[in-house]
């Protein structure tokens, strides 16, 4: 995966990202309580050894809107505030169904901030401000939407994969909590628009996504 990310950027950003490999043991964190809590210590590692101050954080299965890209570089140039919120669209099944915003886990998280300022949180899902939890950090709303796709793809294969040994959800009571929670998700439709970075025809898994948008024209 790693070398067809790199194969498929274009040389003159190639020279731009670095990649970090380390071994950060999750098939050793099946007692934890908190689930995937590892992806925490991953975030704040790599956080520590992040160039410049303004970050912009992406999990693998997350997209940002391409109008995203004119407010995160109003974002880097200003320090009057100190995060960007995004509000998240948690698509499950296909493109057209998103999880009820009212019982979902999260529908806000940071994802733009001063690097100095943060530190990674709870499951690793957002990140808290150094002055602790309770502290109300100075923050604007982003304008576009993060689109959370990890549960379009494959999406049983990936939620067993989950909760198998090194799973991200492999912790003591795993069963009770994720059993048969794919099937029974709390869905509402979904009409919006998609960023355009979904057709890109050198993506992984590009004709699977080609097809679930074809079944939203034809619908």
């Amino acid at each position: 995966y790693i070398e067809s990310f790199m194969d498929n950027i274009e040389s003159r950003y190639r020279s731009k990202v670095t990649i970090k490999e380390f071994d950060f043991k999750a098939r050793y964190c099946q007692d934890l309580t908190i689930p995937a809590r590892w992806i925490t210590d991953v975030n704040n590692y790599l956080l520590d050894r992040c160039k410049y101050n303004n970050i912009m954080y992406v999990m693998a299965d997350e997209m940002y809107h391409e109008n995203s890209v004119v407010e995160i570089k109003e974002f880097a140039y200003q320090k009057k505030f100190d995060s960007m919120w995004h509000y998240f669209l948690h698509f499950v099944q296909d493109l057209n169904h998103i999880r009820n915003p009212e019982t979902v886990a999260y529908t806000d998280a940071i994802r733009v901030f001063k690097k100095d300022k943060f530190s990674c949180t709870h499951d690793g899902y957002s990140f808290v401000h150094m002055k602790g939890s309770d502290f109300l950090p100075r923050h604007i709303k982003a304008k576009n939407p993060i689109f959370h796709l990890g549960y379009v793809m494959d999406f049983r294969k990936k939620a067993n994969e989950h909760i198998a040994e090194g799973g991200i959800f492999n912790f003591s009571n795993k069963d009770e909590i994720f059993n048969g929670w794919v099937d029974n998700v709390d869905l509402i439709g979904y009409k919006g628009g998609y960023p355009k970075y979904l057709s890109y025809k050198n993506m992984l898994s590009s004709d699977k996504i080609y097809s679930l948008m074809q079944d939203i024209k034809d619908s």
